[in-house]
């Protein structure tokens, strides 16, 4: 019990202490879960070569010391000696060693932190037949060991049998599938934590901001921050850094930039991240103002800020800002970083420095990054023969390649007279060698680009270019490229040429290219060749431009440079006229839909941006699809909403939709022992309800509604004015019905709205171990709809009194009692109150002053487990009396003097 508290408490010199005082005892012999507590307390405390030393002298060694030692290395961020541990303790197999729940928990926990995918499934198969895949632990364990190593499938499974799932259980399972892309999924397992009444924390709603980040959806990102915000969700400093990180991905600096403005104390993460962010996106004034008020603030840059603050001063051709960066990279010892040196050898390479690049290179620990830029740096010096001799040196260390390594060496070689040297190069590091990475449509288009000026066009279009057209290549790689979707790929060659090898004259359809991907039908749909008339002697420049489906601003009928007013008045125009209404040709609807995709993209700055830099490609790779609405009519409507739609149009405006209601908020005060244990209120509320009178018609009964007279039922009216112009006809909101098509007499108890407000009593189940701040919602119990729309929800914010004596740390409790100055020299057993009522507590002899007793489960249940608490920590505050008695201090004088002479015999 005394060497559990020591671990408990991190007391490692009092352990050892002990330690050596049961070495003399000699209970190690007599004991072996002694010396497993041992292992423990010294694990626990982080010394693991005590501990190491101290297993190995356990005579008969258990399961208990077997997984205190397993368990100790993985919380000391040793996972690798853990399984080495677990292991061996499996390949002993005697009675005594055999697993526990306990023991395949640290073995999932080093799997997952490892990465270990296979070793985690031979010890989920070692769970299964031992059957101890039951415990609740094990289960979470294996769930969240699928989910660091990245296997999706694996994880799934996992959670469905977790039988009592937690926040951490969801936690997992929304991590894994938001990292690898499954957002949909993701969100299904979102809302389906909520119907479990498991509330999300901030680390789940973080790895979904992140989720929609990484996958480059940015209407749907935007439209969960709305979410998080309407529904008040936790927003910490986690999700709030998530936001930053989301906007910076997505590429738009001014939601992110005013989200950072927004709040007066920022994190050191939410600098970091906000200055790595404005770098990401190209901003780099702002990157390097903000690093300036870091600075300032005495805020410290990580290894990401400093590479975006250096690549900045790079891009902005500051050579003495960067050398001042650099000073402040020694300054705080941040050289050794890899990333870091990597951005510095790129900044003095690509700035002439070439001398100190290398000398750089030669002092830092290199990865492949490293090679990488500091061949790209030879070349973009125009040393190409140096390049392929580093590339060279790169090979003969053994260096797994990347995609880039092999598009940097393509590169040199196009600018040697060898070209048949590079292909050799190219072909056998990409096909080689299977441990190599798979070829990319990059590599064809660094041959495509040297092949052309040799006038290869057999190697071209036969090999590469005809490969490069099959290659499964998302949109997104063209946003994250810079490829246009209108691009062109020069050739010097006769026209004849060019017909007699390649069978094209004035069109060549599309390479052989799929039906999908980047190079489909769809995408590329026409690939011309243009040229002047040429001779099979003459060597005149020739293209080939290949050119998206269709050019928005054309369908318009704009400029590139039109304002927005003038794009809006265009589309007015143009969907007056092709309006299926108004225009019966077969072909007007397509069109129609045309002109609304097309008045989407450009009326919003964001898509438009993305638009003008990738094309119709870009705004997919960056989640943008064309046609945000499910109905190209209610884009239409949208805009001429405003104006009450269009009359005579069929009547297409949302007139008799139904409305949902609106959400109630409710106020509820505990006291302090009704928020630990829970309790069950009756409330009161005021809400909207259907008005019984009319059924929530709003038409007084009896009565029915008639066609209004003023809009003739259209919810309409269009007022037309001459003037020297034409005929200016104006579509306002009719004012008689405002909009529903309809009159009628209105009910007298709701006035014509449908709904009237009554007072309700609500029973309320509020669980144990709710504080202030925490939200309770209960379904469908909140305003009534409109025209059969859903009644909104009642949300009930707890705030928690608090108690004149227990304090609150969130599950635990914290008090502070007082002892006389001889009860904590000689001990005592004191009365403490709890939440339970009042407890006995004892106090060990020779307690210290502030020394802080745990009473084990006595503090506030965890929310949603009310079969788990905290616990109460007393805090002991020592009474010193100020006066003393004559003979009270006589009798302390003598104390002391027996004291020193104890000290003085002990010395001798």
């Amino acid at each position: 019990m005394i060497v559990a508290t020591c671990a408990e408490l991190l007391w490692l010199e009092k352990g050892k202490y002990i330690h050596g005082l049961v070495s003399k005892s000699g209970l190690f012999a007599e004991n072996s879960a002694v010396g497993s507590s041992f292992v423990y307390m010294y694990a626990k405390c982080g010394d693991m070569e005590d501990a190491s030393l101290m297993f190995d002298e356990i005579a008969v060694k258990d399961v208990v010391s077997w997984t205190a030692l397993v368990i100790g290395y993985v919380r000391n961020d040793d996972s690798e000696k853990s399984l080495e541990c677990l292991c061996e303790m499996h390949r002993i197999g005697g009675d005594g060693e055999k697993v526990n729940p306990r023991t395949l928990e640290g073995g999932f926990q080093a799997c997952g932190n490892l990465g270990a995918l296979i070793a985690g499934r031979c010890l989920h198969g070692l769970t299964v037949k031992t059957g101890l895949g039951c415990s609740q632990a094990v289960q979470s364990s294996l769930l969240s060991m699928y989910s660091k190593c990245g296997n999706v499938e694996e994880a799934r499974n996992s959670f469905c049998q977790v039988v009592d799932k937690d926040v951490f259980s969801w936690t997992s399972v929304i991590g894994v599938c938001a990292r690898f892309g499954f957002m949909n999924e993701c969100l299904n397992q979102f809302w389906d934590m909520q119907v479990n009444d498991v509330y999300p924390d901030g680390i789940v709603v973080s790895c979904i901001l992140l989720g929609f980040g990484n996958s480059m959806l940015v209407r749907e990102g935007k439209a969960f921050h709305g979410l998080i915000v309407r529904r008040n969700y936790v927003l910490d400093d986690t999700v709030n850094n998530a936001l930053l990180s989301m906007y910076c991905k997505f590429g738009t600096p001014s939601p992110a930039g005013k989200l950072f403005d927004g709040v007066h104390e920022w994190s050191k993460e939410s600098w970091n991240t906000m200055v790595f962010g404005y770098g990401k996106m190209g901003i780099e004034g702002k990157c390097l103002e903000l690093f300036r008020e870091m600075r300032d603030q005495g805020i410290e840059a990580d290894s990401n800020s400093l590479v975006s603050v250096i690549s900045s001063c790079s891009q902005l051709g500051l050579i003495n800002l960067c050398r001042s960066v650099h000073c402040y990279i020694i300054k705080n010892s941040m050289d050794e970083d890899v990333s870091i040196a990597n951005s510095l050898i790129d900044m003095y390479g690509k700035g002439g420095n070439l001398s100190i690049a290398w000398k750089m290179f030669c002092r830092t620990q290199r990865d492949v990054v490293t090679w990488n830029t500091l061949i790209s740096s030879y070349i973009h010096s125009g040393h190409y023969a140096e390049a392929i001799t580093l590339f060279d040196e790169m090979i003969s260390e053994k260096l797994n390649l990347n995609s880039a390594t092999l598009v940097i060496v393509l590169s040199a070689c196009c600018h040697l007279p060898s070209l048949e040297k590079g292909k050799m190069r190219y072909l056998k590091e990409s096909d080689g060698d299977s441990s190599m990475v798979s070829i990319t449509t990059m590599y064809y288009a660094v041959i495509v680009d040297r092949t052309t000026i040799d006038c290869n066009i057999d190697y071209q279009l036969t090999g590469s270019v005809a490969r490069m057209a099959i290659m499964p290549c998302g949109s997104t790689s063209i946003a994250q490229w810079g490829i246009r979707p209108q691009f062109m790929i020069k050739s010097y060659m006769p026209n004849s040429t060019m017909k007699a090898r390649c069978g094209v004259n004035t069109k060549m359809s599309y390479l052989a290219a799929p039906s999908s991907g980047l190079f489909s039908r769809e995408s590329f749909p026409v690939l011309s060749y243009t040229g002047t008339s040429q001779t099979s002697n003459q060597c005149r420049g020739a293209q080939f431009v290949v050119r998206a489906d269709s050019d928005f601003y054309s369908v318009l009928g704009v400029s590139k440079n039109a304002s927005k007013s003038e794009i809006k008045s265009a589309y007015r125009k143009l969907a007056r006229s092709f309006h299926p209404d108004v225009n019966k040709k077969p072909d007007a609807e397509q069109k129609f839909k045309e002109i609304s995709n097309a008045y989407e993209v450009l009326s919003d700055d964001e898509k438009r941006s993305l638009y003008d830099k990738y094309g119709e490609a870009g705004l997919k790779g960056a989640g943008m699809d064309m046609g945000d609405f499910s109905n190209p009519f209610d884009l239409f409507e949208s805009l001429f909403e405003g104006m009450g739609g269009m009359g005579g149009m069929g009547g297409r405006a949302s007139r008799n939709r139904a409305v949902d209601g609106q959400d109630e908020y409710y106020n509820l005060v505990l006291n302090f022992k009704e928020a630990v244990f829970g309790v069950e209120k009756e409330i009161e509320i005021t809400r909207l309800e259907s008005c019984g009178t009319c059924d929530g018609s709003g038409a007084k009964p009896g009565t029915k509604p008639s066609k209004c007279s003023t809009c003739g039922g259209q919810g309409q009216v269009v007022s037309s004015a001459r003037t020297p112009l034409g005929v200016f006809q104006q579509v306002m909101t009719c004012s008689s019905c405002g909009g529903t098509g309809e009159t009628f007499n209105p009910c007298n108890s709701c006035s014509g709205d449908g709904r009237v407000r009554r007072t309700k009593r609500i029973s309320l189940k509020v669980p144990a171990g709710v504080d202030s701040g925490s939200r309770l919602r209960v379904r469908s119990e909140g305003n009534a709809g409109r025209r059969g729309g859903s009644p909104g929800d009642l949300f009930v914010i707890i705030e928690v009194m608090p108690d004149p004596v227990l304090k609150r740390d969130d599950t635990n409790i914290l008090y502070t009692c007082k002892v006389s100055y001889i009860d904590a020299i000689l001990g005592t057993t004191i009365k403490v109150p709890t939440v339970d009522g009042m407890v006995d507590l004892k106090i060990p002899a020779g307690t210290q002053p502030s020394t802080t007793l745990v009473m084990a489960k006595k503090g506030v249940p965890v929310l949603s487990k009310r079969n788990m608490r905290g616990d109460q920590l007393v805090r002991v505050q020592v009474e010193i009396p100020k006066r003393l008695s004559s003979e009270e201090k006589k009798l302390i004088e003598e104390l002391a003097d027996l004291s020193k002479g104890k000290t003085a015999t002990s010395r001798r």
